[in-house]
């Protein structure tokens, strides 16, 4: 079975919140000017996670309280009332127990929940911690959980930001890849932000003895934000002149061999997709510090990084996937460009670089960019508004978004009775609307812009349109009864007009309503039956 290994976490000996030439979270979000987030405004960011659990209290819906991250978030000077909601979650099979010793993975999630908490401080930030067994193959499962399902505890809101510091080198998998990025892709048409380390194993991402660059999935998928690692030394913790920050030499970057470049990398030389596309502080040495069940530690790492720039994405909510935003942005002083530094294969240098990607943030400016590459949609058309469709049919139905370069063209569809009716799409793209029981539908359209458009839905009976006997000739003595069975074309359907029975000659043999013929002397009839325009027929002998 192959496991999924944590891209980052490496740690430094006990210290304190206060050591020398360490930061907390909050720290960094300074260092890099993320903006404070609206705390009107509910944001959802899902973490991903392989194993270890949160050291705290959980609710029946899986609420935590009393954690190392409340303490954590106290400690740095977040107030109680500024601090965000964390919810626990296992999924298939998961077992989210929370264990210092375990390899790491308490720990991964401790420093991944603390870290967007710090970055993103608001009361209406809810962090969801999804907890699998650790397996690859469990990732898209638990891809498709976190995208997908409406938890009690987020109040149905789904996440709009996942950060992920778990991975394994493209050289190790095979069609795992091409599954999860299918998924991230939906999901990035959704307008939904995967945030994925980039590893802690150089350029050649820990490929055994090789030199060869390496990238590390799932953050070579063209679908991912991928962050890589810087050091950082900023002694006033403000950006200013005495701030240093260089390529980290073990952060992870490289070319992909799997995915091919994406067209917002068009500019760059090579022909895969190239990683990282952002960067952060990962140093151990310029480390984050972090409460782990009541301990202090300094750690480093690109799944430091990661949740840092999820963080930060949380903090400015973007409606769309950021990384054609990121490198539009590339030159309009959106970021410090890392020119000196090396992760082995890669030496970072003016403009893009495989160790350091577009190079660290400038959070006030880049959010405001972020924001200036959003049309929003204003109206959503269906045609037709109203349907009549027949059971176990479909009709098709066209849906338009206005303008005509919204940002958002994703269309999402609720039917208010899903048994009833729904809308599919067809593996050509076209909109089906689904008729599955006789009965009325209302499904609403939507976009994450927030715009909306009624479909009503009719779903009418199948109509029968031809009938059958058992036989077609049938012989019998006078004074014996047969009974002829019918059935009704195509299974299923219902009658428009009753069936009704007739014999033409009723004084050689009669037929009552449930078919039962009785013959009464010598000769010959035809029993019928008829539902309006429509009949079958069968001829009835009559023998002394």
């Amino acid at each position: 079975m192959l496991t999924t290994r944590q891209v980052g976490a490496q740690l430094l000996p006990d210290t304190s919140l206060t050591s020398p030439g360490t930061f907390t979270a909050a720290q960094m979000a300074s260092v890099y000017g993320v903006p404070a987030p609206d705390p009107s405004q509910t944001v959802v960011v899902g973490v991903i996670s392989f194993g270890g659990g949160l050291y705290g209290t959980l609710s029946k819906t899986g609420v935590l309280t009393n954690s190392d991250c409340q303490k954590y978030w106290t400690a740095i000077g977040i107030p109680a009332a500024s601090q965000p909601t964390v919810v626990v979650v296992p999924v298939a099979g998961g077992v989210a127990t929370a264990n210092d010793r375990d390899g790491g993975a308490t720990l991964e999630n401790s420093l991944d929940v603390q870290t967007i908490g710090a970055v993103c401080p608001s009361p209406k930030l809810t962090i969801v911690l999804y907890v699998a067994p650790n397996s690859i193959a469990l990732l898209p499962t638990l891809l498709q959980f976190a995208f997908n399902t409406p938890l009690t505890a987020t109040g149905g809101v789904l996440p709009s930001v996942v950060s992920c510091s778990w991975g394994a080198p493209e050289a190790a998998l095979g069609s795992e890849t091409t599954a999860v990025d299918a998924i991230l892709s939906a999901a990035a048409a959704r307008g939904v932000n995967f945030v994925a380390a980039t590893g802690d194993g150089g350029s050649s991402d820990g490929v055994g003895a090789t030199t060869s660059a390496h990238a590390d999935f799932p953050s070579s998928s063209p679908h991912v934000v991928a962050v890589g690692g810087t050091s950082l030394v900023c002694p006033h913790l403000v950006y200013d002149s005495s701030t240093v920050e260089t390529a980290w030499s073990s952060g992870g970057g490289a070319v992909s061999t799997v995915f091919a470049k994406p067209a917002y990398q068009s500019a760059l030389s090579v022909s895969g997709r190239s990683t990282p596309d952002v960067a952060s502080n990962a140093d151990p040495n310029t480390g984050v510090v972090y409460i782990v069940n009541g301990r202090v530690y300094t750690v480093g790492g690109t799944s430091v990084a990661a949740p840092t720039f999820a963080g930060f994405l949380a903090a400015v909510r973007p409606t769309s996937f950021v990384n054609t935003a990121l490198y539009a942005a590339q030159t309009q002083g959106c970021f410090h460009d890392i020119t000196t530094g090396s992760n082995g294969d890669w030496t970072a240098r003016a403009g893009y670089d495989n160790c350091t990607g577009i190079g660290s943030i400038i959070g006030g400016a880049l959010s405001a960019k972020i924001a200036a590459t959003v049309v929003p949609g204003t109206a959503l058309t269906v045609t037709p508004s109203t349907v009549s469709v027949v059971k176990g049919q479909s009709a098709s139905v066209t849906v338009v978004v206005t303008p005509a370069n919204a940002t958002h063209k994703v269309v999402s569809w609720s039917s208010a009775s899903p048994t009833i009716a729904t809308v599919t799409s067809d593996n050509t793209g076209k909109l089906l609307v689904d008729g599955l029981a006789v009965g009325t539908a209302v499904i609403t359209a939507s976009t994450v812009d927030g715009i909306t458009a009624t479909l009503r839905v009719t779903v009418t009976p199948v109509v029968v349109t031809s009938l059958s006997l058992n036989v077609g000739v049938v012989n019998i003595r006078v004074g014996q009864s047969t009974t002829l069975t019918a059935t009704l074309h195509p299974a299923g359907a219902a009658l428009v007009t009753p069936l009704a029975w007739s014999s033409t000659l009723p004084t050689v043999a009669s037929v009552n309503s449930n078919g039962i013929v009785t013959a009464l002397k010598a000769g010959s009839t035809i029993i019928s039956l008829t539902s309006g325009s429509i009949f079958t027929e069968a001829i009835v002998g009559v023998h002394n």
